[in-house]
């Protein structure tokens, strides 16, 4: 425990034999061939602690004494921890699907935390490991909402980190067994054009006063992509300025150790013949 009361994360999965190895292994935006900074489950789940940590004072004041700030950090890093079970399964795909097979959806991410839940011990510091997936798959408290939110937001950064360093690929059509899929940044300007619709619980977080939680500025981000060019160990301390992106990064700069922001700059796939544009 910390001096202002916070768990020390740094030893939080000392118990969880090969969690760290497995979440590496689960990939992201996997329908799009090529992406640079190609991101993993490990990754994703502490740059969502990251940002949860950063929007923690606006949502106490939105939630007040029912958010458990402990609660909401651990229920970040877990948030998608049973897709070591059933993988990743990208946002696109949940728009295209009919009622019916959101329901199937949701009943094997059930199966899939039950089944996860039976590789680690039962307890996360003071939380019940299940409970903490359960709660996160049902928007249960104040703490999911807050983790929706900082997921979704990450999604977004992910894919604003690659137009701002040069893939133009993302805004190709791609075809999957649910049809055409909308392209990430469709997707997300989207979401978080409607998010206290879509998820009326996160209403008081929304009404924060906090620029990220303003009407998003939707920007030329295809135009952005072909003006771009990869990210360097040193571009990526500037600002771009377009806020969402530039709030997005700032946090990671904040937070994470030189491995982890070796994800920012080290360029893991190529377009065509352009390999040596590795500026890492």
């Amino acid at each position: 425990m910390t001096a202002d009361g916070d768990i020390n994360l740094d030893f939080l999965f000392s118990d969880f034999k090969n969690r760290q190895e497995q979440l590496q292994k689960i990939t992201r935006f996997d329908s799009y061939q090529i992406v640079f900074y190609r991101p993993d489950l490990l990754i994703h789940s502490k740059k969502v602690c990251w940002l949860v940590s950063e929007l923690l004072p606006y949502a106490q004041a939105a939630f007040g004494d029912s958010l458990d700030r402990n609660k909401a950090k651990i229920m970040a890093l877990v948030h998608d921890d049973h897709e070591i079970i059933m993988g990743d399964f990208e946002f696109g795909h949940k728009q295209k699907l009919s009622a019916e097979q959101k329901i199937e959806l949701n009943q094997r991410e059930r199966l899939a935390i039950a089944k996860v839940a039976e590789l680690f011990p039962e307890m996360i510091a003071d939380y019940n490991y299940q409970k903490l997936l359960s709660d996160f798959l049902d928007l249960k408290g104040a703490e999911a909402q807050l983790v929706k939110f900082a997921d979704k937001f990450d999604a977004f950064g992910e894919a604003l980190h690659e137009a701002f360093g040069g893939n133009h690929t993302l805004f190709e059509n791609v075809d999957s067994e649910y049809g055409r899929l909308p392209n990430p940044f469709e997707s997300y300007t989207k979401l978080f054009s409607d998010f206290a619709s879509r998820y009326p619980s996160a209403e008081k977080l929304i009404k924060q006063n906090h620029p990220i939680f303003q009407p998003l500025e939707i920007i030329d981000y295809k135009s952005i992509a072909e003006k771009s060019k990869p990210h360097s160990k040193d571009s990526i301390k500037f600002d771009a300025g377009y806020f969402p992106y530039d709030f997005w990064k700032t946090t990671i700069l904040k937070y994470a150790n030189e491995d982890e922001l070796s994800y920012l700059y080290k360029q893991k796939e190529f377009l065509p013949g352009n390999k040596d544009s590795d500026l890492s």
